[in-house]
C-alpha cells in the first residue's frame, strides 16, 4: 500500500515545480526565502495560526 507523503514535491508536485521556476528566475531572492510544511506545528504540536504566533 502506497500513502501520499505528508508534504513537499511527492505531495505537491505541481506546486513544487513552480515554486522551482520562481526560484530559477529570481536567483538573489531565492536564497532569502525557504518553502516549510508546516505540518509539524499545526498537527503534532497543535499550534493554531489563527490565534497564536509561532517562532
Amino acid at each position: 500500500m502506497k500513502t501520499k507523503a505528508a508534504c513537499g514535491p511527492q505531495r505537491d508536485p505541481e506546486f513544487f515545480e513552480e515554486i522551482d521556476k520562481v526560484f530559477a528566475k529570481y536567483p538573489a531572492a531565492a536564497g532569502r526565502y525557504a518553502v516549510s510544511c508546516l505540518r509539524l506545528e499545526t498537527v503534532v504540536l497543535k499550534i493554531d495560526f489563527e490565534r497564536q504566533v509561532g517562532v
